[in-house]
């Protein structure tokens, strides 16, 4: 796999703390069982989603400092 603008995507993944190429073994050793689009939708976000408690409510400000 060829990033034109490796930057960005090493970013991501130090800040995930996690490399690409896990992932990706990840991916071709399932690839064959998923049928449908649906399937590997549902396996990507099983398996690579990071689940986090919320701590606290989440409050969301403008550029104005309305506060939501």
């Amino acid at each position: 796999m060829l990033e034109i603008n490796a930057r960005p995507g090493l970013s991501i993944q130090i800040a995930n703390r996690e490399g690409l190429i896990p992932r990706l073994e990840a991916i071709d050793d399932v690839l064959p069982k998923l049928l449908g689009i649906d399937e590997k939708i549902a396996f990507v976000q099983e398996a690579f989603a990071v689940k986090m408690p919320l701590q606290g409510s989440v409050k969301l400000a403008d550029t104005n400092g309305k506060v939501y």
